[in-house]
């Protein structure tokens, strides 16, 4: 009988504290586990492209903040000459193109809403194309229609291969003496050659 009753009570001892130690060390991996939880969350955070958009920018020009873009005005007057822009998108499927098309290309039309001559010093350097939540940005660097003094017609080539078939916002610097502007065109067709 004072077996029976000496292994019941080294029973409700060990029992005890095999409990206490369970409680002990599922308190301790809880801690560890919620740790690893709260920096691996910040992990994925800081790797979400919707709070940092993919940029595909030249290095020769800033990134601008998505922000900054997305707020750029429709229309812009200066030195009392409204512009309007007309942009157009387009990627190559021709024959000779690769499977999957050739990079993105940009043409900007920048003209006087009457129709009358723009001042020389107006220039248009740079463009930005939203995509999604990727940004492209390139140097306007080939004119065209050099001799219309009523338009400024650039070109930027070799973007990422966005589209086609999609709506894109297209931003571009607008260079006139010291000062520089922003003018944003929005829902802009990406279109595609064949």
């Amino acid at each position: 009988m004072i077996e029976l009753s000496l292994f019941f009570n080294l029973y409700n001892i060990l029992s005890i504290k095999i409990t206490a130690l369970f409680y002990r060390f599922r308190f301790a991996m809880r801690t560890v586990l919620n740790f690893i939880l709260f920096f691996l969350t910040l992990f994925l955070l800081s790797c979400s492209s919707s709070l940092d958009p993919d940029y595909h920018i030249e290095d020769s020009l800033e990134r601008l903040p998505i922000e900054t873009l997305n707020s750029a005005p429709k229309s812009l007057t200066v030195d009392g000459i409204e512009l309007s822009l007309k942009s157009d998108l387009w990627r190559d499927f021709m024959p000779i193109s690769p499977p999957d098309g050739k990079p993105l290309i940009a043409r900007i039309e920048l003209r006087a809403q009457d129709e009358r001559a723009l001042p020389e010093q107006l220039n248009a350097d740079a463009v930005w194309v939203l995509y999604e939540d990727q940004v492209w940005g390139a140097r306007l660097t080939e004119t065209q229609f050099e001799h219309d003094s009523t338009r400024l017609v650039k070109v930027a080539r070799n973007g990422p291969k966005f589209g086609p078939g999609e709506n894109a916002t297209v931003v571009v610097r607008i260079v006139y003496g010291d000062e520089s502007y922003l003018l944003r065109n929005t829902g802009q067709d990406i279109m595609q050659t064949w």
